[in-house]
This record gives C-alpha cells, sequence and structure tokens, in this order.
C-alpha cells in the first residue's frame, strides 16, 4: 500500500516537474528522425548491441513473433508494464549488480535479480512489451547522454517514452521531453536493426 501511496506521489510530481519545464525553459530543436547507424561514432556501443543480441536471442531464437500493427490497447498496456518494471525492479547500478561498469543484461538476468539500472529496466521493458502482443519492429531502445529507456513507435516521426523516472515516470512523447533537457539523442536499436539520430 505504501509503496503504491509512494509511486503515486512520483506520478503526480512528475506531471508537475514537466509543466513547470515546458513554462519556464527554452525548448531546444530536436531531430528524432531516424538515420543510419553511425558505426565510426558508436563503435563500441555497436560492439554492446551485437552482444547483447546475441544473448538476447538465445532466450527466444532468432525470430519474435510480429503482428503488424499495434493493438487499439497498446498504451494501456505499456503503461501496465512500465509501471510494474519501475515498482518491482530495485535500481541499482551494474557495479553493485554485476561487477563491471556498464552491462546490459538480458531480459531473463534482470527478471531474476530484480534489480538493475536504467539499461536492465529497458530491455525488461522492452521484452514484456514483445510477450504482450506489441510489435517488435515498433519498440525500441533508445540511448541519450547518461541513460536508456524504452521507446515504442506509434510513427516514424516520433516516439512515446517509457522511462524509470531519470526523465519521466509517465509515458510520454519524446516531443514532448525531449527538448527541455539537457539530454542528446544518440541511437537506438531493437533485435534486429540499430539506426542513429541527427
Amino acid at each position: 500500500m505504501i509503496n503504491n501511496i509512494v509511486f503515486f506521489l512520483k506520478v503526480l510530481y512528475d506531471k508537475i516537474k514537466w509543466i513547470f519545464k515546458k513554462l519556464t525553459k527554452d525548448k531546444k530543436n530536436i531531430n528524432l528522425e531516424k538515420t543510419t547507424f553511425n558505426y565510426t561514432k558508436f563503435r563500441s556501443s555497436h560492439d554492446k548491441i551485437v552482444g547483447w543480441r546475441s544473448r538476447e536471442k538465445d532466450l527466444s531464437g532468432t525470430v519474435l513473433p510480429n503482428p503488424k500493427d499495434l493493438p487499439p490497447n497498446w498504451k494501456d498496456t505499456a503503461k501496465r508494464i512500465n509501471d510494474w518494471v519501475n515498482k518491482n525492479i530495485e535500481y541499482v547500478t551494474d557495479e553493485e549488480n554485476w561487477g563491471e561498469g556498464d552491462y546490459w543484461p538480458t531480459s531473463a538476468e534482470v527478471k531474476d535479480t530484480r534489480k538493475e539500472d536504467c539499461d536492465g529496466q529497458s530491455i525488461l521493458k522492452w521484452r514484456m512489451l514483445i510477450n504482450d502482443g506489441i510489435p517488435h519492429d515498433k519498440i525500441a531502445l533508445i540511448v541519450i547522454t547518461g541513460h536508456m529507456f524504452t521507446a515504442v513507435y506509434e510513427d516514424e516521426n516520433d516516439f512515446w517514452i517509457l522511462d524509470n523516472g531519470s526523465l519521466t515516470y509517465s509515458i510520454q512523447k519524446a516531443s514532448d521531453v525531449l527538448p527541455y533537457t539537457d539530454k542528446e539523442l544518440k541511437y537506438g536499436f531493437n533485435l534486429y536493426e540499430e539506426w542513429s539520430y541527427k
């Protein structure tokens, strides 16, 4: 009960915080258009993506079910999953959890340990969305300066952010959140593709 009250207060604070940011901060220009992955700039990140994909594919084989369209109730599903992970997966650093600086776990590892940092929480949300019928090509893991979150693409020009509270607790559009932060949008990926942002 207390956990639910605390979570409700965090969400309420989050909504107030974003209203205040929109009223007081200058909106910076953010380009959400996907471009070819910049292998030169993100070489070490690409190696991490490949390593994570290999381990994650071992959990389900190489082919994931992929319904054609987002189901009509996808936002309800996304909210339920986002809230569950935020309430039930304790935030700890990779150093505390794995004994190394930046480890991208599989979704099964996160589910087993019940604790992770932003990348592990995002990976578990990604897997849970797929398991609940959200098309895998509509879901991505997005990396910004010092942070990762899960995204759902309703269309190619914008996406919805599912986050652990570092940016937002509420599911919000990237175009409503990222222009008011000091974070640089770097790249996104899923089990089959990766891309950069301009």
